[in-house]
């Protein structure tokens, strides 16, 4: 019979579980367990709020996720990032870009990619 190992950790106090602390703490839990794995304090992992992610606006109005975008692009969000920075454009101005090179069937050269 195999055993799982359920950690509990304290924080102000109390002992809980880390999907009880997720709930908690409005952290996701995989967030919570990856701070912990790499050695953040108990503290600073469940008191520091999570990065917000990064959503450009599509035309139809809908929220998308910027590393979901980037990688249909075949390209990172940081070289999304440091393109349109270049260019003085929005993420979503440089996503409109992109769409257009590519409907003109022209894929953005390595020096339209390179920082």
């Amino acid at each position: 019979m195999k055993f799982q190992v359920i950690n509990r950790y304290t924080f102000n106090g109390s002992t809980k579980s880390l999907p009880e602390w997720s709930k908690e703490l409005g952290i996701h839990c995989q967030t919570l367990d990856d701070r912990l794995k790499r050695g953040w304090p108990v503290e600073k992992a469940f008191t520091t709020p999570p990065k917000p992610q990064m959503h450009i606006i599509a035309n139809n109005g809908d929220r998308v996720l910027l590393k979901t975008v980037t990688k249909c692009l075949g390209i990172s969000h940081q070289a999304f990032y440091r393109s349109a920075k270049r260019r003085n454009l929005t993420p979503e101005q440089e996503l409109i870009r992109r769409l257009l090179l590519l409907e003109e069937n022209k894929t953005p050269t390595t020096e339209e990619t390179a920082p």
